[in-house]
């Protein structure tokens, strides 16, 4: 399995107890979704390796679960696996419609807002506590635009298109 065929699920925070239980934290938006995991990758020197769950314990409006996978048994055996990324294949997200969207999958769009026309492509996401920011690469130029309901107008994702109504003068901040 490849990185780019996956979605980051979070982290490995700590391990719980002797017997190899670990601690996930979950970077999503509804942990509860992953309850019934099956399996998780884990990125071990840039490689995802899978793992099969044993046990999966989510407490509820939590985002820490305790885990226990199989063939780790031990404190020793889980403590090597403390601060890994967890990742899980795209597949298993649920499809989102209208203006809703997952970051990965604007990467590239492009950016045309109604007054300025064309921005430029969507390069990265930076997560904020509050709200996302599309880093946009206006030939050359980084422009970040808040990934708010307000200013999105319209996602479209077979033109990769990625309408907006930026603020007055957020734009021109960045391309003078």
């Amino acid at each position: 399995m490849l990185k780019n065929d996956c979605f980051e699920l979070g982290h490995i925070s700590k391990t719980s107890g002797f017997r190899g239980a670990l601690v996930f934290m979950l970077d999503v938006d509804v942990p509860e979704n992953y309850k019934k995991l099956e399996s998780v990758f884990i990125d071990i020197n840039e490689k995802l390796v899978p793992f099969f769950v044993k046990s999966f314990h989510l407490p509820k409006n939590s985002r820490f679960a305790t885990v226990q996978l199989e063939n780790v048994n031990d404190i020793e055996q889980a403590k090597p696996l403390i601060h890994h990324k967890l990742f899980l294949p795209l597949t298993l997200l649920a499809p989102l419609e209208g203006n809703q969207f997952y970051y990965h999958e604007i990467i590239g769009f492009d950016v045309i807002d109604e007054v300025n026309g064309n921005i430029g492509k969507v390069t990265s996401i930076i997560d904020m506590p509050h709200y996302a920011i599309l880093q946009v690469d206006a030939n050359g130029k980084e422009v970040l635009i808040p990934a708010i309901k307000d200013i999105i107008i319209k996602l479209d994702r077979n033109n990769k298109v990625l309408s907006i109504k930026a603020p007055e003068g957020l734009i021109e901040i960045y391309t003078k």
